[in-house]
Order: C-alpha cells, then structure tokens, then sequence
C-alpha cells in the first residue's frame, strides 16, 4: 500500500478494491497491488496523491477526486498514454454548467 491513511474504499464492477490514501490510489486484485501517484511534468499520471473519493460510470471510466489536484478520469480501456485526463478548477473561472438532456 501506498500510504497507512486510508481516505476512501471503492469495488468496481470487476471486483477490483480501490484504495484511494492519503498518498495514491491502489488497486487490489485479491493477490497484487497496484499504485498510481500524481507526477510532476507527467500529464498522464493522477492530479494529486490525496484520494477524496473514487467512482466508476456506466462506460467503466474512473472518475477520482484528489483533495490537491482537481478530478482525475482514469480510463483503462485507453492507450496506456492516454489513460489518465486531469480536470481542474482555475480560480477566478466560471465552473461550467453541465446539463442533461431529459426526454419529452
């Protein structure tokens, strides 16, 4: 494990343990476990090292929210250069409204 601090537990729809800490996100296969970080200069990499919650959409996309980097979209179906997509918050920006088209 990454980190004793534990922030957030979450089961995905393979049966995979996520682990988000106080330092990186872990995932747990019932025998090996694997780590991500936040890197510095490395875009695909997650936005922060403190794990404040982890979900799994209906696509099976990630979305990770760190406590010091903004949410992070971890997609394991992409190229592996392409897996992680940062999203962040510039402050003194409008936050986007988004909205769901509803049926009629």
């Amino acid at each position: 494990m990454s980190d004793n601090t534990i922030t957030c537990l979450f089961q995905d729809n393979k049966g995979f343990l996520w682990i988000g800490t106080g330092n990186g996100l872990n995932r747990y296969d019932g025998n090996i476990v694997t780590t991500y970080f936040y890197e510095e200069g490395n875009a695909n990499s997650l936005g922060g090292n403190f794990i404040s919650g982890i979900i799994q959409d209906d696509a099976g996309v990630f979305w990770i929210g760190t406590r010091d980097g903004g949410i992070t979209r971890l997609d394991l179906s992409a190229p592996l250069a392409k897996q992680f997509k940062r999203f962040s918050n510039i402050p003194g920006t409008p936050l986007p409204c988004f909205r769901t088209a509803l049926p009629l």
